[in-house]
């Protein structure tokens, strides 16, 4: 399972949707093949356009990133359970610690 959240949509993939819930003021959506296509385009074109080359988006997708990371540590050391069966404690130091911007 994951989540994309951005201002404007919020995308849940979640193969055992059941065993996930997001807060009562979000709209719940399954990721299908079609949103995956028009994400792409999207990106392609914010990348052809020259707006990932600044040093200042990047900087921002970072601390966007780190803030996801914090605000949805609980379903992600959930979803690396559920998909690749690592222990809390293992998803936790390879993939939520390493993001926190504390840990060097």
């Amino acid at each position: 399972m994951f989540v994309i959240c951005e201002p404007w949509k919020t995308f849940v993939y979640a193969p055992n949707s059941s065993s996930y819930n997001m807060a009562s003021n979000t709209k719940k959506k399954v990721f299908g093949s079609e949103d995956a296509l028009a994400m792409v385009e999207e990106l392609r074109a914010a990348f052809d356009c020259g707006k990932t080359r600044g040093c200042e988006w990047r900087i921002s997708q970072l601390k966007a990133l780190i803030k996801l990371s914090e605000e949805h540590e609980k379903e992600i050391v959930q979803a690396l359970h559920s998909d690749l069966s690592k222990s809390e404690t293992e998803a936790f130091v390879q993939e939520v610690l390493n993001l926190s911007p504390n840990y060097n």
